[in-house]
């Protein structure tokens, strides 16, 4: 399970540094691609396969269906952890994302999400979220 939020910065090759704690799950291998928000999804080889099996279930007939999954696998790199801990993420990824340099990477448990520092402090300031509107919004999932 991902979980945290850690800032750290892209080298000049395009490597990051994966938070210590979330190195262990990483140790076989990730597949990264895009993600929703206009950040970089990270998935486990384990959990993109099962992300995959829902997403091939989806009928090709569906136009917004073939257009995600082109997106999705078009865009997706196999990664891994280099001596360092730092994985390379090709230019494409970061150009989608916005990021040059500073990141924030954010645990998302069953996947790390990989965001353009300044717009993760825009999209996800503390004191723009009502908590009570919020928790009313998640009642509907049962949560």
């Amino acid at each position: 399970m991902f979980i945290g939020k850690f800032q750290h910065t892209f080298d000049d090759k395009g490597r990051i540094f994966m938070p210590a704690k979330f190195r262990d799950e990483l140790a076989e291998g990730m597949v990264a691609t895009i993600g929703i928000d206009k950040c970089i999804f990270i998935y486990t080889k384990e959990e993109f396969s099962r992300f995959r099996e829902k997403l091939d279930g989806v009928s090709i007939t569906n136009k917004e269906a073939r257009k995600f999954s082109r997106f999705f696998y078009g865009f997706a790199c196999e990664c891994e952890c280099d001596k360092q801990g730092r994985i390379m993420l090709t230019q494409e990824l970061r150009n989608y994302a916005g990021i040059e340099k500073e990141a924030i990477v954010v645990g998302g448990s069953t996947k790390i999400e990989i965001w353009n520092a300044d717009k993760w402090n825009e999209d996800n300031n503390l004191d723009d979220f009502d908590m009570d509107d919020l928790a009313q919004n998640m009642a509907q999932f049962g949560l």
